[in-house]
């Protein structure tokens, strides 16, 4: 691979206008040229997440959960990810072809690679004020020969436990007001506040940073530091790692010009 001089491109505001959504408690920022676009008769593809770039809070759970996998927390996540993603990103997706051929993971070990990656500058929200970030997007020499219109690629993903900050509701129990009568004195009936009854609700939750670029014209489509989280109460299993995983997925791209329609779990 032929070492290519490392450059910034910088956007700002002043060049380009971008419309922010949020979602939740999320943050995307679309590039207003694709306000009214849809994407159909477009190939797309979704990067490998890098390794590097991959934070594993509760590595506990993850040995537990995949314990015939003895790879690190961290290798097992940038599979399970991806073999997730992939199937229910190109089920949910109208008149878009989802291509991963030829990909290799080692060759997204690192986004710190500049003869596979350029710096992209970008203004986003962030702990909800307007903040420059760095994201990084392949090069196109890295999918040739078969080069896709559109690229989706993660730069960064924390997970862990109750890791969107989210209250959680820990549930109590309220006895009834005490009662005098001529028989006696008793309590009247008490009732659970809080928590949905007699069990508290967690998150599998984490942070992800993305963007998705085009290729075609050269510049971003939409990007984003947002979060996203799975509810759990009975304890943490491979399923719950699945739908984390999907919902991901989904952050990437119902946001886009792409059109979603979803897909059954």
């Amino acid at each position: 691979m032929r070492y290519a001089k490392f450059y910034v491109v910088l956007f700002t505001l002043a060049q380009f206008v971008f419309v922010g959504c949020q979602p939740s408690s999320s943050y995307v920022t679309r590039n207003e040229k694709y306000a009214n676009v849809k994407f159909k008769d477009k190939t797309v593809i979704i990067s490998p997440v890098p390794l590097d770039v991959i934070t594993v809070e509760n590595k506990d759970d993850v040995e537990d959960d995949f314990d015939t996998d003895h790879r690190t927390p961290e290798a097992i996540v940038q599979d399970s990810l991806y073999r997730r993603i992939v199937p229910y990103v190109r089920a949910s997706l109208w008149g878009a072809a989802l291509s991963t051929k030829g990909l290799a993971f080692y060759m997204f070990q690192t986004l710190h690679d500049s003869a596979a990656f350029i710096k992209v500058s970008l203004k986003t929200k962030k702990d909800e004020k307007d903040t420059l970030v760095d994201f990084f997007v392949p090069r196109k020499h890295v999918f040739a020969p078969q080069v896709p219109n559109v690229v989706v690629i993660i730069n960064r993903i924390t997970v862990g436990r109750d890791f969107s900050g989210r209250s959680v509701s820990v549930p109590h129990y309220v006895p009834g007001p005490t009662i005098s009568t001529p028989g006696g004195t008793f309590s009247g009936g008490g009732m659970w506040m809080g928590g949905g009854g007699g069990g508290a609700s967690q998150y599998l939750g984490g942070v992800v940073q993305f963007i998705m670029w085009d290729y075609d014209a050269n510049e971003p489509v939409t990007y984003a530091i947002t979060d996203v989280s799975e509810t759990f109460s009975l304890g943490m299993t491979t399923k719950t790692w699945q739908s984390f995983f999907r919902r991901v997925g989904k952050t990437l791209f119902e946001n886009s010009p792409f059109e979603w329609f979803g897909a059954r779990n």
